[in-house]
């Protein structure tokens, strides 16, 4: 999935749900100075853009894949979906379940 199809979703999920929290954090390269320019490229940079010191160690730690993968947390701070994608039919459902736990 492209970086601007990701933070398109994620944007159109703020204005729907803006008591969530989304967080983005990328999981493709070591380069810092490239994920600044690619999030500069897109506009993207605010305070809820991250990324990975050690994204190998990472991507096999948390098991992120697709690499898209979205992980749902609940206001208690519990996982509730750790293999969820934003583009799943089943997705707002889901989140809709941790909003109203």
């Amino acid at each position: 999935m492209h970086v601007k199809e990701c933070h398109d979703k994620v944007n159109e999920l703020k204005i729907k749900y803006p008591e969530v929290a989304f967080v983005g954090i990328n999981a493709n390269n070591e380069n810092k100075e490239l994920w600044k320019k690619t999030l500069e490229k897109y506009n993207l940079l605010d305070e809820t853009e991250y990324i990975f010191k050690y994204p190998k160690e990472a991507k096999q730690a948390l098991a992120i894949y697709p690499i898209n993968k979205v992980i749902i947390v609940n206001g208690k701070g519990l996982i509730e979906n750790a293999h969820t994608n934003m583009f799943s039919i089943n997705f707002e459902e889901e989140l809709l379940g941790a909003i109203n736990q």
